[in-house]
């Protein structure tokens, strides 16, 4: 008896960027047809995902560098994979975002893509959204309205999250030695937030962007 496997959305991927840093392996796995991915939590335990296009209702690439990828999607095109781009641009400087290309490369990248694939499948991310005493309102709508406006006609849709500051997160963010950081928000009230939210999705809408908030209430 033969057994049907469900048919799969694959998130390549939240747990490291691998359209930045391991394009040629994730492309070995799409030839192989399969994927062994183990569990975070119990490295043990190790499930075998099939990629199979007949298997896959579509990817999602989650990245701040999709650059190395844009070279092999004539070969996921072949392939029959329906796919699109969560495409992260903060800007932030290198001493918070270290291995992540400049802010005009990564504009470049995405204007790139677009011009592939079409604006509706190249979702422009920015988040996760940091707040300290620089890193506050007018750092961030500055931010935002230069990269929308760069992105102008090349996209539609921005994705905002505000940062989750969990233990190991707040102690990552301080080894960082970030002068940025100094006094770190890590509990902003819920009507900031909102009026933040608020003024990124007019500033960004002025260029046609539709902002949606992604894990937030």
């Amino acid at each position: 008896m033969a057994i049907k496997t469900k048919p799969n959305i694959i998130i390549v991927s939240r747990r490291t960027d691998i359209p930045a840093f391991y394009t040629s392996w994730f492309m070995q796995r799409i030839e192989a047809g399969h994927v062994l991915v183990p569990n975070p939590i119990n490295p043990r335990q190790i499930s075998r995902v099939s990629l199979l296009p007949s298997d896959v209702v579509g990817i999602v690439f989650w990245s701040k560098n999709p650059r190395p990828l844009i070279a092999r999607l004539s070969e996921l095109d072949c392939f029959g994979f329906r796919y699109y781009f969560q495409f992260t641009i903060t800007s932030y400087p290198p001493d918070l975002e270290p291995n992540s290309p400049s802010w005009e490369d990564a504009v470049d990248t995405f204007l790139c893509l677009s011009r592939r694939l079409g604006p509706e499948r190249v979702v422009w991310r920015y988040d996760p959204i940091i707040l300290s005493e620089a890193l506050c309102r007018p750092y961030h709508l500055d931010r935002i309205e230069r990269t929308a406006q760069a992105l102008q006609g090349a996209g539609n849709r921005l994705v905002i999250s505000f940062l989750d500051v969990y233990r190991k997160t707040e102690r990552n963010l301080r080894a960082t030695g970030s002068p940025l950081l100094q006094g770190l928000v890590t509990d902003p009230p819920a009507d900031q937030m909102r009026t933040l939210a608020c003024e990124i999705a007019s500033c960004a809408g002025a260029y046609g962007f539709q902002v949606e908030a992604c894990a937030e209430s």
